[in-house]
């Protein structure tokens, strides 16, 4: 792969303190990590945590960015096929997991 190519890539972000996981997706060069963790955070921007909004916004501000481990799923040429992919993931039984940060179903409408 060209390392300019931008993909969407389905993730999954474990915290390391507690084993709590948050699945989404994001686009981005595969090859180079942007920082972007998950939930609209980014481990070099602190205000997209510092004032939490979502229950994983808060767990990062607690435990810090460098206790949050981000990996890719799968990889898409397509959001489509990326939000399929995680919708079918971020289900209604997902959601009841108590080991979870995510909010709201996956897909699209999830954000």
């Amino acid at each position: 792969m060209e390392n300019n190519l931008i993909r969407y890539i389905v993730y999954c972000t474990t915290c390391i303190v507690n084993n709590k996981i948050y699945i989404g997706v994001h686009k981005t060069n595969p090859n180079v990590f942007d920082g972007y963790i998950g939930n609209g955070v980014y481990v070099n921007n602190p205000s997209t945590y510092k004032y939490s909004k979502t229950k994983f916004q808060a767990a990062v501000n607690k435990y810090g960015t460098k206790s949050f481990k981000r990996i890719t799923i799968a990889e898409f040429e397509n959001q489509e096929d990326a939000y399929l992919l995680e919708a079918d993931l971020v289900n209604q039984d997902f959601l009841k997991r108590s080991d979870v940060y995510n909010m709201a179903l996956g897909g699209e409408s999830g954000n």
